[in-house]
């Protein structure tokens, strides 16, 4: 009988298996798609999502987790297996094969005068600790990232500016031009227009560098290519009267949370120092088998277990020591309100002062506007020189740029304050507790 191949058969699994992969990719792809590609909050969200310094804060909360579940463990029982093997045991029998004596123990702690129970709150301490450092470094990677973008907006409103005054400076060197071919202005002033263009198109290549530089900064952060060209919403910058937002930022900041968690995690390895020494009540099972004193029996006792080291003085210098650290993490916790209380301050002072300079640099850029278009005429006329022409337009570009600089310290500003006060968490999609 002859056997018949069918090769084409062995290759329906890998064909299934290649439009899996095929279809896993394109699920992934649509979704993908359907993310903001822009803005101030696909700028966040990347950074939760991609940046490692976040996923290593999460590792570190899980190592925590196992460390409170082998302290909550102690509290189950202890089982001991002891056996021996030796030919001399042959003659205690009076047998021909060899003996292994055996003792199966099994102890459960019944009091531990609260040994064991610190232990667990030392664990717990170090996991709400590890938490609440994982918010600190959430909060800081957001503000920074809400920054860098901060950064792009602004070097792409310098690359506007740069822009503006290129387009401008053109239409005099074409209005130069005319009237040099009508023997209405000089060849100097010709050289003049060029070079002041030439100067402008240096400019803005400096600028749009300065946009790249600027989302390479961004992407660091957040691990995936920000376009930044969407401006933040002007109502997320409204933010409340100083004295609630002084008070709101003291309650949500991460770093007074850290602190009073450290102060916590202290006390508690306090509490586990000072009961590190302290004896052990078992309830203890034992089973013989094969054991030249005894029959092969098992019996039931309690067992009291004690350690004195360094006749109890290593257990009082170890308390000592948890007791100055505790008192160093209570005065940290003082420190970090003073320094928050004087940055929160520092902030809403820059941003008031910082908003005052944008309103007189505004009316100014408005009021050399104005003069350049007077300057023009008067230069049309005869009354003014094309070099004061090109001057006053290079004071209305220099002082876009300056414009266009404080409104993004002003801006600056106002996202450290969100960042302090947790609304670029809630911006971010996150939860933010308000007990």
């Amino acid at each position: 009988m002859t056997r018949q191949h069918f090769p084409r058969l062995n290759l329906l699994p890998k064909l299934l298996s290649t439009l899996l992969v095929i279809c896993t990719l394109a699920v992934q792809a649509q979704v993908s798609s359907s993310l903001p590609k822009d803005g101030l909050t696909a700028a966040l969200r990347a950074t939760l999502a991609n940046h490692p310094a976040i996923a290593g804060k999460r590792a570190e909360i899980q190592a925590s987790d196992y460390s409170l579940g082998e302290a909550r463990s102690q509290r189950l029982p202890s089982v001991s297996l002891n056996t021996a093997y030796g030919e001399e045991n042959r003659a205690n029998f009076n047998q021909d094969e060899y003996a292994y004596p055996t003792t199966l123990r099994v102890r459960q702690p019944v009091w531990t005068f609260g040994r064991i129970s610190n232990n667990i709150e030392a664990a717990e301490a170090g996991l709400d600790r590890e938490s609440a450092d994982l918010v600190r470094v959430r909060r800081e990677l957001l503000t920074d990232t809400a920054l860098a973008y901060a950064g792009v907006l602004s070097a792409r409103a310098r690359v506007a500016v740069a822009e503006q005054n290129l387009m401008q400076l053109e239409v005099l060197r074409q209005q130069i031009q005319r009237r040099a071919a009508g023997q209405l202005a000089s060849d100097a002033d010709t050289r003049l227009a060029d070079t002041r263009l030439t100067q402008a198109k240096i400019l803005l290549s400096r600028y749009r560098g300065e946009v790249d530089i600027a989302r390479n900064t961004l992407q660091s952060l957040t691990q995936l290519p920000i376009v930044g060209s969407t401006p933040i919403a002007s109502g997320l910058l409204q933010l409340e009267a100083d004295a609630l937002l002084e008070e709101r930022v003291l309650k949500q900041s991460a770093q007074i949370q850290l602190r009073k968690q450290n102060v916590a995690q202290a006390r508690a390895q306090v509490n586990q120092t000072r009961t590190s020494a302290m004896p052990t009540v078992y309830l203890q099972a034992e089973q013989f088998y094969d054991q030249p004193a005894l029959r092969d029996d098992s019996q039931i006792s309690v067992v009291l277990e004690a350690q004195l080291d360094g006749l109890g003085f290593s257990t009082r210098n170890r308390t000592g020591a948890a007791s100055a650290r505790q008192m160093a993490a209570e005065q940290e916790l003082r420190l970090a309100h003073i320094q928050l209380q004087r940055d929160i301050r520092r902030l809403q002072r820059q941003r008031t002062l910082m908003g005052d300079i944008v309103e007189s640099q505004r009316g100014a850029v408005e009021d050399l506007q104005a003069l350049l278009d007077s300057y023009q005429r008067q230069y049309e006329s005869g009354s003014k020189s094309w070099l004061e022409v090109m001057n006053i337009q290079r004071e209305l570009n220099t002082e876009r740029v300056l414009l266009t600089d404080s409104q993004n310290e002003q801006l600056r500003y106002s996202l450290e304050l969100l960042g302090l006060s947790g609304e670029l968490d809630l911006l971010a999609g996150l939860e933010v507790n308000n007990d």
